[in-house]
């Protein structure tokens, strides 16, 4: 970053939780970060860049710029360090790197211009560390450069979550899977040509979860997906604690963000998994882009939204029309998180049968339909059953979640597949049972798939005559 920017080139905040890189350039480089910054974000990775990631203010002080930049440090899983002469030549980029350091990060140089040896810190000497741009590639020479960085950045976030694994007791829940197994599959087979060599404990890890994959090992659904701004993040730490102590299921970014699979792809999955959606309501996440996308996800497979007013200085005009007031809790009507707790849990253990049904018919209508809304997908015998009982629980205005068109459509869809499937089977049974209707029946109509060929006729025949 540098040692002064004009701050009209600063965006509004954005608010965003995890970051997986901390990006400090000199604004001398500036076209330089901006093009390496977009070729991050195309490989589905979250960059912290000071354009996008420091509020705008008129009136901010250096020391209040400097929390946020620590704030973007230490939430992010590695720092990338771009180093030219001016880089190196700025106070407040090598204390960036400094507090980095400090904070334990792993650090990767990516060289956006020479410089003497001399001007770079001894710990920061070796080159073969070092990232190069390869200004003669015909194709953009930024997309191998943000390859490589995000190779390590997986590598580092790898570490973490084996990390992780390893605290859990080697928890299932913490394994890698579908997308994001394929991914690092991907990333395993590169890795040899990249030289990072795997420690004993992420090999351990990765082959748990190969071996997950193979005995069709899943993790456990999500109850709540949690929704927040970065700012809030230590009473969510509290809040998650005391629901998982009362076995409560949760998807919360810092033990669910992928390792290597693009992470918005993941969140939707979060969102869409999970029975409930939790936000943590305060100024600025009700101002937070990010959340605000969450919000509107669930909203669109209408979940049940919850909300926990931690603080009451947001902007009411601000709040996202699918945050009900009917499960608003608010935080400072209780004197402690005990107190909080038992009231959180009626809410969400309220309906519960009811509100996982609506998750299970969810996923399958969403299945049906991304599957060209193919015959194979719909629902048969007691499981259409219980659909249709369980829609005629949506329409009780008291109900909630209510059912989403997608989900009505599957079910009309999965009733009318039966009752020309009866037909088939009536025609079909009458035809064994009277062994003549007419020569042309006897002799054309001999499997079920050509009666059902005559039903959808008779189908096609009967709607051009309405």
């Amino acid at each position: 970053m540098v040692d002064a920017v004009p701050t009209a080139s600063f965006a509004s905040a954005s608010n965003s939780r995890k970051n997986d890189l901390f990006i400090a350039y000199a604004f001398e480089d500036i076209e330089f970060v901006k093009k390496l910054d977009t070729a991050i974000r195309g490989l589905g990775r979250n960059p912290w860049i000071d354009l996008e990631d420091l509020p705008y203010s008129m009136a901010r002080t250096q020391a209040e710029e400097w929390q946020y930049i620590e704030e973007g440090i230490n939430e992010a899983d590695v720092f990338v360090f771009v180093i030219s002469p001016d880089s190196l030549a700025s106070e407040s980029d090598l204390a960036e790197l400094q507090f980095a350091a400090q904070c334990q990060k792993p650090i990767i140089p990516v060289v956006c211009r020479a410089v003497e040896e001399a001007t770079v810190p001894e710990w920061l000497q070796d080159r073969d560390a070092w990232i190069l741009i390869d200004l003669a590639n015909p194709q953009d020479p930024f997309e191998p450069l943000a390859a490589r960085v995000t190779h390590v950045h997986i590598y580092e976030r790898l570490r973490t979550r084996a990390s992780e694994w390893e605290k859990s007791g080697r928890d299932v829940n913490f394994l890698l899977y579908k997308s994001d197994l394929e991914s690092v599959k991907e990333w395993v087979e590169n890795n040899t040509a990249l030289k990072l060599q795997l420690t004993p404990l992420q090999a351990e890890y990765y082959q748990a979860s190969v071996a997950a994959e193979i005995r069709h090992l899943l993790p456990r659904r999500p109850d709540v997906f949690v929704s927040y701004s970065r700012r809030d993040k230590a009473f969510v730490e509290n809040l998650c604690r005391d629901l998982k102590r009362n076995n409560v299921n949760l998807w919360v970014d810092w033990e669910n963000i992928p390792v290597a699979s693009p992470w918005r792809e993941e969140l939707k999955e979060g969102i869409k998994n999970s029975d409930n959606f939790l936000f943590i309501m305060s100024s600025e996440s009700v101002g937070s882009k990010y959340c605000r996308d969450e919000i509107g996800q669930a909203a669109e497979h209408k979940k049940r939204v919850i909300t926990i007013v931690l603080r009451r200085d947001y902007d009411r005009r601000q709040v996202h029309e699918a945050v009900k007031e009917r499960n608003w809790l608010y935080f400072d009507n209780y004197r402690s998180f005990d107190a909080l707790l038992p009231n959180l849990l009626d809410v969400i253990k309220k309906d519960e049968k009811y509100v996982k049904a609506h998750t299970n018919l969810l996923l399958q209508a969403i299945e049906w339909d991304e599957q060209k809304r193919n015959e194979e997908f719909l629902l048969r015998g007691s499981k259409l059953r219980d659909a249709i009982a369980w829609l005629a629980q949506g329409d009780d205005a008291e109900k909630e979640p209510k059912p989403t068109q997608l989900q009505r459509e599957f079910v009309q869809a999965s009733k009318k597949n039966r009752n020309r499937m009866r037909l088939v089977r009536w025609l079909a049974g009458g035809l064994a049972t009277v062994g003549i209707v007419g020569s042309f029946l006897v002799t054309e109509i001999k499997t079920t798939s050509e009666i059902k060929a005559l039903v959808n006729s008779l189908e096609r025949s009967k709607n051009s005559t309405r």
